[in-house]
C-alpha cells in the first residue's frame, strides 16, 4: 500500500490517482525552476504513449484536491486556512 496521501485540514483523505501525485510530487520537488510539459511526461510516464490529455487531467485533479485543502467540507472543522506559498518567479523583463 502506497503511503503517499494528500489530506485536508480535519486529516480527511484526498483521493488523487497516483499519475496526479507522481507529478504534483515532480512539480513541488522542482518547484525552484519551470518544468516543461515533456519534462513531466518523461517524469511520470516514462516513455509509455499516452495523450496530452493524461497530463491535463492530472493538473485538473491536483487543483481541485488544493482548492479542497483549502476550503475544508466540513462544519465541524475549524481549522485556519493559512495559504499557499510558491517560490517567486524572477522578473523576465
Amino acid at each position: 500500500m502506497s503511503r503517499e496521501t494528500l489530506r485536508d485540514q480535519c486529516n480527511r483523505k484526498i483521493a488523487v490517482r497516483h499519475q496526479t501525485f507522481a507529478v504534483l510530487r515532480h512539480l513541488l520537488e522542482n518547484a525552484d525552476r519551470v518544468i516543461t510539459k515533456d519534462e513531466l511526461m518523461k517524469a511520470v510516464w516514462n516513455g509509455l504513449a499516452v495523450t496530452d490529455n493524461s497530463l491535463v487531467q492530472c493538473i485538473h485533479e491536483i487543483r481541485a484536491a488544493l482548492t479542497t485543502v483549502a476550503r475544508p467540507s466540513c462544519r465541524q472543522c475549524r481549522c485556519a486556512v493559512t495559504g499557499w506559498s510558491f517560490p517567486q518567479m524572477p522578473d523576465q523583463e
